[in-house]
């Protein structure tokens, strides 16, 4: 989906792009946006974040994580225009997201999964692979810093989508397995050291 962040100060809507770049009326307060200048300035900021994602995937085939990750910022940072389910912003998310665990940067890795999580919920139906991997990810994330809590719930979300998609043998399912028994271990221990 194409969609930029609805002009309105006071709404939390979008407003989506079609292929002929004409708007759709807003997804929460139903303005339809005749504002010329947020239109061009929506329709360049397309353009310019598209150039910018093959600049990066170039980069990425060389392995070049740091770079990939300033570039993204960079972009994140100057197109906030970019509603929170646009494909381009969630793939600079997503590329944001594999640079910080290649560069292991924990903590930032695990905001920018966190920041994908909704349009991932959005654009890939419950249960898909997709989901399910992503979800994974940030949840083994989320295990390593701590945050169990969040972590078991982030992991038993993509239980059941892992399963489907790859059956209760595979090497993947298992290592989720093996992720919410360590949760729920440090859980049971914590418990018990209050106690």
């Amino acid at each position: 989906m194409y969609s930029v962040k609805c002009p309105q100060e006071k709404c939390s809507g979008y407003l989506g792009i079609q292929s002929d770049d004409t708007f759709k009326s807003c997804s929460n307060c139903g303005d339809i946006n005749t504002d010329q200048q947020y239109i061009n300035q929506s329709l360049k900021t397309i353009e310019i974040v598209d150039e910018r994602l093959t600049k990066i995937e170039d980069i990425k085939k060389n392995e070049d994580w740091s770079e990939v990750l300033s570039i993204c910022e960079e972009c994140l940072k100057s197109f906030h225009i970019l509603s929170e389910l646009n494909v381009y912003r969630t793939r600079l998310l997503d590329l944001a997201f594999d640079s910080c665990i290649n560069l292991e940067l924990w903590q930032k890795a695990l905001k920018y999964g966190l920041q994908t999580l909704k349009a991932y919920r959005y654009h890939y139906p419950v249960n898909t692979p997709n989901l399910s991997l992503q979800l994974m990810k940030v949840g083994k994330i989320q295990l390593f810093l701590e945050k169990t809590e969040d972590s078991l719930k982030t992991l038993q979300e993509a239980k059941t989508g892992l399963q489907i998609s790859h059956g209760v043998e595979h090497s993947l399912y298992q290592a989720l397995l093996q992720l919410i028994a360590q949760g729920s271990e440090e859980i049971r221990h914590k418990i018990r050291e209050q106690s």
